[in-house]
């Protein structure tokens, strides 16, 4: 799949916030530069060829022990920056996922970072030493201060000016940017209970490893443990050393960063023993909407409006990146305390403008739009559609087209409509059954975007009172009852 884009915001028909909006943050690298390319290695050590694109930003600093350099971190990319004369000008950018951060603190020296290629899952050969001494790398000055020589394999150099406190803080900025670290036991502490299992592996808690004497309490994360076994039986391809499955979520997860209704992600790391891959994530302590929903419910109205704001907000802001979701549903809604909902699992996520990508049918049975279905492309509405079966499960408790089967509901999906007549939606307002009706329009003409669904007067009125949190629905309903919620499957078809 295409990386997403960071283009210019998308006018009204396409979703997303308004013209002006801000893009994306880029975060600098505090005390951090890039001093230079290191000296040749030894013959007979393979020298690693730098990352495509990088050349021009490392050749020209080669010459130059003391060539500096501005980085930043936008998204997945570290940019480079050349600073003459207090002027930044943009020399290149680097994908940082496939790349592997490396540290060194020699005594008496200022630390270093190094950035290199990841390495095969299978254990490398070690490549035998040429006869005689290998020919020293000179170590460049630095101020009347000893930089030491990095190690060979390392393709480009990043100086830590400011200590090893400033080279902990950058190495946790460029993990969560995608790079990959190797010392999870070091930086965090994973605990052995299981809370939630996926296709590719297991979910357990975690916490920030705090430093000596640091009496701060720590943020509570998650620890999303990847089988490269299971991964590797989906889809068996390497882009740059990572599965391809997972670069393409990860680009757009870092992508959408920042949003505080997506899920955050705050470290990537690669276990050297057995290739596992470990995602350090917000955790979400009320859990995922279907769970929520199942054990509680049909949901007050007034926290329909909360779960649904934030959800169209983020889908949003998504369309505004160019990037399509492709499997929202309240699996994949995320709940924090207090409610606020952040949307996960980018798995089947693609870029609205690759017009292969967008022809495939994939989704989860139930969530997929009519025009999915018969065979149109992908849109932004799309997302927009499964955002109103999501709301449907909230104020039933089912999916809003349920078969005997997955044929039967991707049938009933296209022919069936949907009707909020009834005991069941009695104390619904009229404002949020319009609305449900408007998300779930068979037609991209008739559905709105995510922005306009947001200016809808169902989010401007108070809504119905909200009484007690869930409830059960009572026995008389116009609707055929429905069978119990369960996990719906993913459906793909190119």
């Amino acid at each position: 799949m295409k990386p997403a884009r960071k283009g210019p915001a998308k006018g009204a028909e396409d979703g997303g916030p308004p013209a002006d909006a801000p893009s994306p943050p880029m975060q600098l690298l505090a005390f951090v530069r890039l001093h230079a390319l290191h000296e040749e290695a030894p013959s007979g050590v393979p020298q690693p060829a730098p990352e495509a694109g990088l050349d021009a930003a490392l050749l020209e600093g080669k010459g130059d022990a003391n060539k500096k350099y501005k980085l930043g971190v936008c998204g997945h990319y570290l940019i480079i920056f050349s600073d003459e004369a207090g002027s930044k000008r943009q020399l290149d950018k680097a994908d940082l996922i496939g790349l592997e951060v490396c540290t060194k603190v020699p005594e008496g020296s200022l630390p270093l970072l190094g950035l290199r290629p990841l390495r095969r899952e299978e254990p490398a050969a070690v490549p035998a030493k040429p006869p005689g001494p290998a020919p020293a790398a000179k170590a460049p000055a630095h101020k009347g201060r000893t930089i030491s020589t990095p190690p060979n394999d390392l393709g480009w150099l990043l100086v830590a000016e400011g200590g090893e406190e400033c080279m902990r803080r950058t190495v946790e900025l460029l993990a969560g940017a995608g790079a990959a670290r190797t010392d999870l036991d070091n930086a965090y502490n994973v605990e052995d209970g299981v809370i939630g299992t996926g296709s590719f592996g297991v979910v357990r808690r975690a916490k920030v490893r705090a430093a000596k004497g640091d009496p701060k309490e720590k943020q509570d994360l998650v620890a999303k443990c990847i089988d490269p076994v299971a991964l590797k039986e989906v889809d068996g391809t390497l882009t740059g050393g990572v599965p391809t499955l997972l670069r393409s979520e990860l680009s757009y997860m870092l992508t959408a960063k920042g949003h505080p209704n997506i899920l955050n992600l705050h470290s990537v790391f690669r276990q050297p023993t057995n290739g596992q891959w470990v995602l350090i994530l917000d955790f979400c302590a009320g859990g995922d909407a279907f769970t929520h929903i199942s054990k509680t419910g049909v949901q007050p109205e007034a926290t329909c409006k909360t779960m649904l704001e934030g959800l169209l907000l983020a889908c949003g802001h998504l369309h505004w990146l160019d990037i399509l979701h492709r499997d929202v549903k309240p699996e994949n809604l995320l709940l924090q305390t207090g409610g606020r909902p952040m949307l996960a699992d980018f798995g089947l996520a693609c870029t609205a403008s690759d017009s292969e990508e967008t022809r495939k049918r994939v989704g989860s049975p139930g969530y997929i739009p009519p025009e999915v279905l018969q065979g149109g492309r992908c849109t932004t509405k799309a997302d927009v559609f499964a955002a109103g079966a999501t709301l449907h499960f909230a104020i039933s408790g089912s999916a809003p087209f349920v078969g005997k089967d997955m044929a039967a509901t991707l049938h009933k999906t296209v022919t069936d409509k949907v009707s909020y007549d009834g005991d069941l939606y009695s104390k619904l307002s009229p404002a949020l059954k319009a609305f449900a009706l408007l998300l779930l329009s068979k037609t991209t003409a008739e559905r709105p975007s995510a922005e306009q669904a947001l200016k809808h007067e169902w989010f401007r009125g108070k809504g119905a009172p909200s009484g007690k949190p869930g409830g059960k629905p009572p026995e008389s309903s116009s609707l055929t009852p429905a069978p119990p919620p369960s996990r719906g499957g993913t459906y793909r078809q190119s």
